[in-house]
């Protein structure tokens, strides 16, 4: 299994991060979203989706999972969620993820 990530979800990671309700401090962020791309095949999406019109940002997803050619979205997003599958990704929660094998690269 591999992950994907592009600058966009990277982004948003960074500022998502620095919630203050989460109380990380700027090395934390720094060094976990370098770990991230430490892991991550960085995606650069040549296709702008607009198929989740209840939340555009959630596009960003799509754009990265579509040309990675992921299996999987993992998410808690309830919008996302809502696709269960798109262009041959499947979405579930990450609850439902733990256990499932990596498909078989190939």
């Amino acid at each position: 299994m591999r992950l994907a990530t592009s600058p966009a979800l990277i982004a948003e990671l960074r500022r998502a991060l620095h919630y203050p309700k989460l109380g990380f401090t700027e090395v934390e962020i720094e060094s976990f979203v370098s770990d991230v791309l430490g892991d991550a095949s960085v995606v650069e999406p040549s296709l702008k989706l607009e198929v989740v019109e209840e939340d555009p940002d959630d596009n960003r997803v799509l754009e990265c999972a579509v040309p990675a050619g992921a299996s999987w979205i993992v998410s808690g997003d309830g919008h996302l969620l809502d696709f269960e599958e798109y262009r041959g990704t499947r979405t579930l929660k990450a609850s439902r993820a733990i256990g499932v094998p990596a498909p078989a690269d190939g």
